[in-house]
């Protein structure tokens, strides 16, 4: 017998080989009709203070379990059991058009945030989005057939020997990188696949189909390989959530980004420029600036001093921070000087310069913390087929800022620096939103640089800051920076799409690298600890983010243009630019619309540019000192004195302000 724990703490007995299912079935018929998966932790895992606190492993919930174990059932309400079940989508999808298209060849089919894909070899096939009722229709027929998921242990030479014969050279490719006793095979219906798992105990739990896009991919994301086609789908266990995933994503096609810079004249792209290489429009640039005020008021309130960093850097800077060794691949070509053998990168981070500038000078422990902040533009280099309007860019912005403190001081600077993230979200209306703490993989200390010690005392820092102040939080092992724990602020918009905005990171590491120091009460040599933080993270990426949460509808504090002056006719241009000195000389930031356009026309205009206000004149209002107000998706308001809508904007934005500051 072995004991297996349940979340709510009660210990049951089962015969060992008990898999997840049945384990359900013990429990309740009900709950083993929605378990599509199990989380499953033996206690024999360890991290590295010797907790037994190991990894959360997701398995099949067929798959036996041999050992004293902690389980959780995983139903479609789990990130998990969606997860199951979207991978084993894949499977499925794969399977159907194995069978609709044979002699395709497959490279990977994962999971995503949303759905899945599979990457396939077509050969001299045509396939197009009109093709995907024919896949949908089959792929509902093979789930239907409630095809079970069996899971297979495959020696490396059998399983190379299989797709050799099958004739599939990128499953072969994948096979070279593994070692013989950790390789599986997963069967369901008439197709095989090389796969880790899991997957659901059959495809009756798919119910409801869609196929959303095909685009391009290069295998293995190689721009020197072949490019495969990359089929997006997803699938529900009810029709009527597919339906109601629809009409989200219909509402998120209005509100896509790049639709609505393009319609507000925010951004653009020129090929001419270069690809993932925004241009900032005058509209854009004024909504930026906007952010960058606003930060930099808090900022200077809260002790940070700015400084500008050159957007080039030598080589060397980066093999001192480790950065070249970890990220060189992703970065720009060196840009080579006529000196032999001198080479610069575009930067393409801050955070070593930021180290060179502390290092300028001596410092004393009565000096810190010391809080260096810029707006520094950064460049990565990004395969095109990962460029994404504002959201994956080659040259983005970030708000980055980096504190130099004694370890004493960390956990107030940490503390102080979620404060700046929470005036930001209260600012900008994000309220649902948990943090994502980042820890290191002790299973694989090679992925980063440091002492295990500074390690686990820069992971207690954040977990302690984040007890203290009774976050919602989740902890994800592995995904720590390769030089110190983080913590990530993953918002919900009001869409229900999760982002990542704003991150803080404890580095004990790069100190020591670039052997900065500071003179201590003792009057020996300490080494500072250094914090990382970016409450926006890329202003690119952030103002995307804030486009498709508001739909454009920025608050008036921060919207480029809070009202436009529509003249009826060219007759009363004059009056029209006597009110736009008047509201530009009280701060209200406007324009004329001096189009020969009728005011129908321009009234659609601004709204299409999410203009909070229009104000339309003619000869009434010339004769009378009044604008016609008219207002975003509301409409009409009627007349209104010009020095009585000045004071109405005026005290609309201090009140906007005066509820952002007192949060």
């Amino acid at each position: 017998m072995i004991h297996i724990t349940l979340p709510d703490g009660s210990v049951k007995e089962y015969p060992k080989g008990v898999t997840g299912l049945e384990i359900a079935k013990n429990i309740s018929e009900g709950l083993a009709r929605n378990v599509l998966a199990v989380q499953i932790r033996f206690p024999e895992v360890k991290d590295s203070h010797g907790d037994e606190k190991g990894n959360h492993l997701i398995w099949d919930a067929t798959r036996p379990i041999d050992s004293d174990a902690s389980v959780k059932l995983l139903t479609w309400n789990d990130a998990e059991g969606k997860a199951t079940m979207w991978h084993s989508s894949a499977h499925l999808m794969a399977e159907a058009i194995e069978m609709l298209y044979p002699g395709v060849k497959f490279g990977i089919g994962p999971d995503i945030e949303s759905g899945f894909y599979y990457d396939i070899d077509f050969g001299d096939k045509a396939v197009s989005s009109d093709d995907f009722p024919k896949i949908e229709s089959k792929i509902l027929e093979l789930a239907r057939e409630k095809q079970s998921f069996r899971r297979k242990d495959v020696p490396k030479a059998e399983a190379i020997d299989y797709f050799t014969r099958k004739g599939d050279e990128y499953k072969i490719e994948l096979l070279n990188d593994l070692k013989d006793g950790e390789i599986t095979f997963y069967e369901s219906g008439r197709f095989t696949d090389l796969c880790r798992g899991p997957h659901l105990p059959d495809t009756g739990f798919i119910k409801a189909v869609k196929l959303l896009n095909i685009a391009g991919a290069y295998w293995r994301s190689d721009e020197s390989r072949k490019q495969l086609t990359r089929i997006y789908g997803i699938t529900f266990p009810k029709q009527k959530e597919l339906d109601d995933y629809l009409i989200l994503l219909e509402e998120a096609k209005k509100r896509d980004h790049r639709k609505l810079g393009k319609e507000m004249e925010l951004f653009t792209f020129s090929q001419k420029v270069g690809l993932g290489l925004p241009l900032w429009l005058p509209r854009g640039a004024m909504l930026r600036e906007r952010l960058e005020m606003f930060l930099k008021k808090v900022q200077k309130k809260a002790g940070y001093e700015p400084v500008i960093c050159p957007h080039i850097g030598n080589v060397e800077l980066y093999k001192t921070s480790g950065h070249y060794q970890k990220y060189g691949e992703s970065s720009f070509r060196p840009i080579s000087t006529p000196v032999p053998g001198e080479e610069f990168f575009l930067k393409p981070m801050n955070c070593p310069h930021h180290c060179e500038v502390y290092k300028s000078k001596p410092h004393s422990y009565r000096d810190l913390p010391v809080r260096y902040a810029e707006f520094g533009t950064v460049y990565r280099y990004e395969q095109s087929g990962e460029l994404h309007g504002l959201t994956r860019v080659r040259g983005f912005t970030q708000d980055d800022a980096h504190i130099f403190c004694t370890p004493e001081q960390v956990k107030d600077e940490f503390k102080g620096v979620m404060d700046i993230v929470m005036l930001i979200f209260k600012a900008l209306d994000f309220k649902d939103f948990i943090v994502q703490i980042s820890l290191r993989d002790v299973q694989n200390k090679e992925k980063y640089i440091g002492s295990d010690e500074n390690w686990e005392r820069a992971e207690k820092a954040i977990l302690e800051v984040a007890e203290e102040r009774k976050l919602n939080s989740v902890i994800v092992p592995g995904e720590a920076a390769f030089y110190g724990p983080k913590m990530d602020f993953m918002v919900k918009d009001a869409l229900g799409r999760k982002w990542q905005l704003g991150t803080i990171q404890v580095d004990y590491n790069l100190p020591e690298r670039f052997e900065l120091e500071y003179i201590g009460a003792d009057n020996q040599k300490h080494r500072p600890v250094m914090i990382h933080r970016a409450p926006f993270g890329s202003m690119e990426r952030f103002v995307a983010v804030l486009l498709e949460h508001t739909a454009g509808n920025f608050p008036l504090w921060l919207t480029p243009d809070q009202a436009i002056i529509l003249p009826i006719s060219e007759k009363y241009q004059g009056y029209a630019e006597k009110i736009l000195n008047l509201l530009n000389n009280s701060e209200i930031r406007s324009r004329i619309d001096d189009r020969n356009e009728k005011a129908g026309k321009k009234i659609r205009d601004a709204e299409l540019s999410k203009i909070p206000y229009m104000l339309v004149v003619g000869e009434r209002e010339e004769n009378e000192g009044s604008v016609s107000v008219r207002k975003h998706s509301q409409g009409d308001l009627g007349p209104r004195k010009v020095e009585e809508f000045i004071s109405y904007i005026q005290s609309e934005v201090k009140k906007e302000l005066g509820e952002i500051e007192q949060a």
